[in-house]
């Protein structure tokens, strides 16, 4: 017997400067909409905030919701690039074992980390590589990539990352974020599967917006699995035993990547723009809180 799992790989939570939604919330909200035979990933990967270690993510979750800790990484941009428009914003979604990121960066980089665990400097790409290079049990995700109207990575700067990723023989998993929620425009230019391992990711800086609809699945990415599979995920999360939970998020990396081309990703438009409708405010706000420290944040 198939089951069906509901992956939540983009979300932001209230660790974030954008969200105030707290990851209890989207776990029991997310235990709520399953259906008996599914079960949801729940990836937190707030704005250049440390992801929370393995064993919190563990006591997150439940049998029917697994967490995994994840960051939305913030790079650093030339002023060519952001004058050229050929990258305005250059950010990328890591998701797994992060356990050692606070000690890696005090120890090896020269930025610091704020009392709200936010990490105070923008990496540079090479410096992220460098974090990434070491072997740790991660995947790397491309969100919101370049398309009609909006501009983040690109399909020269994937390819060009990727390359780059290759020659130091860093081969963690690698995706590309096909759909996004938080986006209401079409991709009509750019298709990223053929090239790519691809994701769906609904970028919910909330649950439920203004109007009601529900931004936590203005995109659902979906994957039928053998419910054998998830009955021994179900069987390790109780025993709270951390490299257990390593050992099954190892297991859903490599079946993300195996089972690619049976990922589901279906984008609901009118939520998409309702969720980035309803984000502008919280962008306004957040760029003119504490003026002008945070205009450029």
């Amino acid at each position: 017997m198939d089951c069906k799992l509901i992956l939540q790989l983009h979300v932001h939570s209230d660790r974030s400067h954008d969200s105030l939604v707290s990851i209890e919330k989207y776990v029991k909200n997310l235990g709520k909409k399953l259906l008996p035979n599914e079960y949801a990933i729940l990836g937190v990967t707030d704005h250049n905030v440390l992801p929370i270690k393995s064993k919190e993510a563990i006591n997150l979750s439940t049998k029917k919701v697994l967490v995994i800790p994840g960051i939305q990484w913030k790079l650093h941009k030339s002023f060519f690039q952001a004058l050229s428009k050929l990258c305005t914003r250059r950010e990328i979604l890591t998701l797994g074992d992060h356990d050692d990121l606070e000690n890696y960066i005090q120890k090896k980089t020269q930025y610091k980390i704020l009392k709200n665990q936010e990490i105070l400097g923008t990496f540079r790409e090479k410096e992220f590589l460098n974090y990434i290079s070491r072997g740790r049990n991660i995947f790397l995700t491309i969100p919101h990539p370049k398309h009609f109207v909006v501009d983040y990575y690109g399909r020269k700067e994937i390819k060009l990352l990727k390359r780059k990723m290759d020659k130091r023989k860093i081969f963690i998993p690698f995706f590309v974020e096909e759909k996004t929620g938080y986006d209401p425009f079409p991709r009509i230019f750019t298709k990223y599967r053929k090239n790519y391992k691809v994701l769906g990711g609904s970028d919910a800086h909330e649950i439920l917006s203004l109007l009601g609809t529900n931004s936590l699945f203005s995109v659902e990415t979906s994957l039928l699995c053998k419910k054998k599979i998830v009955d021994q995920w179900r069987k390790k999360i109780t025993l709270k035993n951390l490299n257990l939970y390593k050992k099954i998020i190892q297991e859903l990396f490599d079946m993300l990547q195996k089972e690619n081309d049976k990922i589901i990703i279906k984008k609901h438009y009118l939520r998409s723009t309702i969720h980035f409708s309803g984000s502008i405010y919280r962008w306004l706000k957040r760029r003119f809180n504490n003026f002008p420290n945070n205009l450029f944040k």
